[in-house]
């Protein structure tokens, strides 16, 4: 008998004995503790120092294609760790991929995936520019909604401060949109270099706006390019002349609930209704924007402020077929400097039946070329009641305006009921140019609430047909400086414009 099979020979008996000696302790602590449990726990680990002893040769023989071959419980992991299960929390890549509930806001619009995966914040130029073209954006006749939403979402989410949205030269087609915050980045830049175009099937409108802004701090809208709200195609379905619950067209831009915002640069060209509706946002600054539509354009506001306060409007040119510049219900500290207006139904305050008042409203060096009304100040008449007052037009050049300086509180449909309204402390001062109308200053003011302290100075306005007329109904004129025509110097009935 050599060594090797006396010493496997000594193991075998070793291993045999402590078999035995386990049995026995086993026997014996289960008497004397009556304790199954601890007796089978025993047994079991008895048995595996059992099997491990027996299979020690077998094992090491196969240790090394078993280490080149991982076990299903090994390296596995970390490729589970990488790809979330669907029974596992998976909240983190759901987080960041926000749901699709087909109601067209963007932050609720679907992350890009497979080849059109979204690139990371950390793109082109220090880690903030979102270019639309980089989530699918393609020129032509494709609508891209869905393209131009993931881009808000992706700037909206990444937290580093600003963020760039880049649209591109090229024409984009883009249907109805929500740009919706809060927003982790701010401000959010949208800069435009190419041209937007307005899908025209107005079905898809199911509210009246095109590009909606909500709930955000910090915008800035520039560049050259231009948002094309294609109105021709469809002002044919506008009947709000004659149906007084008439469904509104689409404003290419709504923005609500916004604040610290800045458009710069851009053009709006034939909005299907207003080009710009800011509601109940305010320190919103317009500078160096155009907006034109042809001057029979029917409701295509160029700026319309509600509820709005802290606004500024600089530089800008506007040619459309409505007010060139609306400033109705509850808004306050207004500044219009430097605006050319007309075609259109000029500057004016006041428009819907239950407006609320509105103060601190200057308009100043500005021109008015070709529109049917100038300086306008106009209240419905009938039932509803309010306030407007400290409101200045200073500085401005009229060019054949049918109605160059109007206060009309006999607007609307109830013209046999005096309006309740209250207007002071209006002034009217270096106003000078040509009227299309004999009447060029028509104060039309209201019985049960006349007008007071309306100051007319250094006013100088002609009419190619023969002397301008000035009209009044109800106003407590104050003259300084040289007014022509003398204020309320001329019987008759005061204009009620459009």
């Amino acid at each position: 008998m050599d060594k090797t099979t006396r010493i496997r020979r000594i193991e075998m008996v070793g291993i045999v004995l402590l078999l035995s000696f386990g049995w026995l302790i086993c026997y014996a602590v289960g008497e004397k503790f009556h304790d199954p449990a601890l007796i089978g726990n025993l047994r079991r680990v008895l048995a595996d120092s059992k099997s491990d002893g027996d299979s020690k040769s077998s094992d090491g023989d196969s240790k090394s294609s078993d280490g080149k071959s991982p076990s299903s419980s090994g390296d596995n992991k970390a490729s589970d760790a990488e790809s979330p299960s669907s029974s596992g929390d998976g909240k983190a890549a759901d987080a960041e991929s926000p749901s699709s509930s087909g109601d067209g806001k963007a932050s609720d619009a679907e992350a890009p995936s497979g080849d059109d995966k979204a690139p990371a914040a950390g793109g082109a130029s220090g880690g903030d520019v979102f270019d639309v073209t980089k989530y699918g954006a393609v020129s032509g006749e494709k609508n891209n909604v869905q393209a131009f939403m993931k881009t808000w979402v992706a700037a909206c989410k990444q937290g580093t401060g600003k963020a760039r949205i880049v649209i591109p030269a090229g024409t984009f087609l883009v249907g109805p949109v929500v740009f919706q915050g809060p927003c982790k980045a701010s401000p959010i830049v949208v800069e435009v270099q190419g041209t937007v175009k307005a899908t025209t099937d107005v079905s898809e409108y199911s509210s009246p706006e095109w590009f909606s802004f909500e709930q955000i701090t910090g915008l800035l809208i520039t560049g050259k390019g231009t948002f094309d709200g294609q109105g021709p195609k469809v002002w044919k379905f506008n009947d709000c002349d004659t149906n007084p619950d008439c469904q509104h067209l689409a404003a290419s831009f709504k923005f609500t609930d916004v604040k610290n915002a800045v458009v710069d640069g851009i053009t709006s060209l034939d909005s299907k209704w207003f080009h710009f509706f800011v509601y109940r946002s305010s320190n919103f600054t317009f500078q160096n924007v155009l907006v034109t539509a042809p001057g029979d354009s029917p409701n295509t506001d160029g700026i319309h402020l509600s509820s709005a306060t802290g606004v500024k409007i600089l530089k800008t040119t506007i040619k459309t077929g409505d007010d060139c510049i609306a400033i109705v219900q509850d808004t306050h500290d207004v500044l219009v400097d430097g605006v050319t207006c007309g075609p259109g139904h000029g500057i004016s305050l006041g428009k819907w039946p239950a407006d609320k008042g509105s103060t601190g409203i200057v308009v100043q060096n500005s021109i008015i070329n070709g529109a049917t009304n100038g300086a306008r100040i106009k209240t419905w008449a009938g039932p509803t009641s309010g306030e407007a007052s400290n409101i200045v037009f200073e500085n401005i050049q009229m060019t054949n305006v049918k109605n160059p300086i109007i206060i009309d509180q006999n607007y609307g449909k109830y013209k046999d009921t005096p309006s309740k309204w209250k207007l002071s402390d209006i002034h009217f001062r270096k106003i000078k140019g040509t009227s299309a109308s004999k009447v060029a200053v028509s104060l039309g003011c209201s019985s049960a609430n006349p007008c007071d302290t309306v100051e007319m100075a250094d006013i100088d306005l002609t009419f190619k047909g023969g002397e301008a007329q000035s009209v009044c109904a109800n106003a407590k004129v104050k003259q300084g400086g040289t007014v022509k025509p003398v204020p309320c110097s001329t019987t008759g009935k005061p204009e009620s414009g459009e």
